[in-house]
């Protein structure tokens, strides 16, 4: 990244907007997003890969790391990595928890509220 901010090319430097490719580095890189990159990764490796084989053992999993999106920094309204995650993974955790039984639902969707206000209307399905 500090190599790149020599360059010419846009999305390296801080300045150059507040969603590029300098924040998103930035935001990989700091530690208060730990309990983001945490989640990921748990949800990716012992969730999502375990999906096909057992499911209720993949959801019983997921159900585990769930309450560490609740760490995620709010202060930070904005921050590129949370937006990004949750750009991409919002549609995927409704699909996850449309099938789980309601006190796994209530539990996703207080959690996912909290976490992530701005695809609030998504997870009002996990409250059916």
């Amino acid at each position: 990244m500090t190599i790149a901010q020599s360059s010419s090319y846009r999305g390296w430097k801080a300045f150059d907007s507040n969603t590029n490719r300098y924040w998103l580095i930035e935001n990989l890189n700091n530690k208060v997003y730990e309990p983001l990159r945490v989640f990921i990764y748990d949800y990716h490796r012992n969730g999502m890969d375990v999906m096909a084989d057992n499911v209720g053992r993949a959801r019983k999993a997921i159900n585990s790391f769930l309450p560490a999106l609740a760490e995620v920094d709010r202060q930070r309204l904005g921050a590129m990595l949370p937006l990004v995650f949750f750009a991409a993974k919002s549609d995927e955790l409704v699909n996850l928890y449309a099938t789980a039984p309601a006190q796994d639902r209530v539990q996703a969707f207080n959690i996912l509220m909290k976490a992530d206000p701005s695809n609030g209307i998504k997870y009002q399905a996990l409250q059916k």
